[in-house]
């Protein structure tokens, strides 16, 4: 009995967080893919943690850097059946030493350079996917009352190359120069931008350490490990992480002699890693085209706080309750005021990629501060059922917890 021909995706970051469960997602949804990676090591590692059956359906292709010109015109020649495009590749580093070097150009380049490449050599393709952020929408500074896809982040390139918020402009402006460069060509290829806020959700499966997890679950590791308990308390249930990085967001206001949580601000949303893998890929299923076609989405599962990351992790994982603080810095029970904190409208996402639509397996409905999990009032996970399976993929990767 012969196969079907499956459709061919070019999943550009294959080895980076989101591009992990993007690569699930479109196995499960029956697409081949192609991956872009910086090594044959990474490429390999990736393969190795694939089931077998899924692994014929898999490739790999180094580009080593993106944001050199003509960085995937080599995948794409090599590659002329690839019918749709998920751009996830972009520079991320916790220290920047020139601003405009590690993350503005790289961001810039690696995009336009993509959709250069796609036009002149992707004959067939017909969707590109780009991973943007809500950095590309917020505004730190002076928040809107209600976020949705109308809203741009204020940073400009001078902004940006001052360096305190190199990271965020690099988003705003890479996306900015996508949308440029769709105006200004005749594509036969539609565009879709995913701009996902603070991602939650379960690690790659090919990392080593827990050191190598992605920044925005840094919080949830440095909570589990202890981190923000005194350091007499703390040190047996953190040493055998002692070489895991504790330079996150949330980690680096806390101190060894304090049992608070650091404050959150200034992101109090969060959404989690698969239904962000989820989003990318309606964006290429959706019918008709012209749903998605061109938009850009808000990806946004609910609002959280470091205090009810904690609560999260005290339910699910009881064992590593004497692990979390119970305060939060200035005695607050929880900085998270549903008053004065800015809201989010994720309907397009809702609506348009049918977000809403939760298959009838999804699992089952865990509750934290009113955000349902799978199966609640919008089809997002919620904030417990994150932290549970996070944590619970932490402690998969590491063995550092004795359960």
């Amino acid at each position: 009995m012969g196969s079907l021909r499956k459709d061919l995706v070019l999943l550009t970051g294959g080895s980076g967080f989101i591009a992990s469960h993007v690569l699930d997602e479109l196995l499960s949804q029956g697409f081949a893919i192609v991956l872009t990676v910086r090594s044959t090591a990474k490429g390999q590692a990736i393969l190795s943690c694939l089931d077998p059956s899924d692994r014929p359906d898999v490739s790999f292709h180094i580009v080593e850097d993106v944001a050199k010109e003509g960085a995937f015109d080599e995948v794409l020649k090599s590659n002329p059946s690839v019918q749709h495009v998920i751009h996830t590749a972009s520079p991320y580093t916790l220290t920047v030493t020139d601003p405009e070097k590690d993350l503005l150009d790289p961001a810039i380049r690696g995009v336009t350079g993509l959709l250069s490449s796609v036009d002149a050599h992707g004959p067939n393709v017909e969707r590109v996917v780009l991973t943007s952020s809500s950095a590309a929408m917020l505004n730190p500074l002076r928040h809107e009352k209600v976020y949705d896809e109308t809203k741009w982040a204020p940073w400009t390139w001078e902004d940006g190359i001052k360096g305190e918020y190199a990271y965020e402009a690099s988003k705003k402006l890479s996306e900015q120069a996508a949308w440029t460069y769709m105006f200004n060509h005749q594509t036969s290829f539609s565009l879709t931008v995913i701009n996902n806020t603070f991602t939650f959700g379960p690690v790659q499966r090919h990392l080593t350490h827990i050191s190598q997890i992605n920044t925005s679950n840094h919080r949830i590791r440095d909570l589990a490990l202890g981190h923000f308990l005194p350091a007499t308390s703390s040190a047996s249930s953190s040493s055998s992480s002692s070489s895991s990085s504790s330079s996150s967001s949330s980690s680096s206001s806390s101190s060894s002699s304090s049992p608070s949580l650091p404050p959150t601000r200034p992101v109090f949303t969060f959404v989690d890693v698969r239904d962000v893998a989820r989003a990318h890929v309606l964006a290429l299923t959706t019918v008709p085209r012209e749903k998605t076609a061109n938009k850009r989405f808000y990806v946004v599962g609910g609002h959280f706080s470091n205090r009810r990351v904690a609560e999260a992790i005290r339910t699910t994982h009881p064992d590593l309750s004497d692990r979390i603080p119970q305060g939060t810095v200035g005695g607050e029970d929880d900085d998270l005021d549903m008053e004065t904190v800015y809201k989010f409208d994720n309907s397009r996402s809702r609506k348009d990629l049918g977000i809403d639509h939760v298959p009838e397996n999804s699992g089952e409905n865990s509750e934290l501060g009113g955000e349902k999990a799978r199966g609640g009032r919008n089809g997002y996970r919620g904030l417990e059922e994150s932290v549970r399976d996070t944590v619970a993929s932490l402690i998969h990767l590491q063995g550092w917890v004795g359960v």
